[in-house]
């Protein structure tokens, strides 16, 4: 069983350059990884490294607050499958939980999920648990659960 196919490399630094990316791109595929997680602008050149590698491009939406609105966050996912991203981590509107507005989280969620009617891709909602009690830590994995995410993470870092 190879481990590392089960997990992402993941290079979000700011400051990270064409040279890091390259290298974290190259090591993931040798050690044949299921993704690597980069920022959106970077996809282009980690797909032209990756191709043919079966490593899948991950980018993230809302990283690392997840409090831009759900517009913003529909027309960053659509750009980043256009690019050529397969999965996507997306940090959910903390704020608007912390209200008690799951509709919102929800409409974020599923106009995300609308994308996949036309792109195949894997959405991973990062939840940041450790800001969260347990009442909410439930009705928000059962939302996402219903709403059919792929993956709840647990936090952006």
């Amino acid at each position: 069983m190879n481990l590392a196919s089960y997990l992402d490399s993941t290079n979000l630094k700011p400051e990270a350059t064409k040279n890091d990316i390259a290298a974290l791109c190259e090591e993931a595929a040798r050690f044949k990884m299921a993704a690597v997680c980069i920022h959106a602008f970077r996809l282009p050149q980690a797909g032209r490294i990756l191709q043919g590698t079966g490593v899948k491009l991950c980018t993230v939406i809302g990283f690392p607050l997840g409090a831009e609105g759900r517009d913003s966050k529909v027309f960053s996912a659509a750009r980043a499958l256009d690019a050529g991203a397969e999965e996507l981590d997306m940090v959910i509107n903390l704020g608007a939980l912390k209200e008690g507005d799951y509709v919102q989280v929800e409409e974020e969620v599923n106009s995300i999920l609308k994308l996949k009617n036309d792109h195949p891709f894997i959405l991973k909602v990062i939840v940041e648990t450790a800001l969260l009690n347990r009442t909410e830590l439930i009705d928000l994995t059962r939302m996402l659960g219903d709403c059919g995410v792929d993956f709840i993470k647990t936090s952006t870092g």
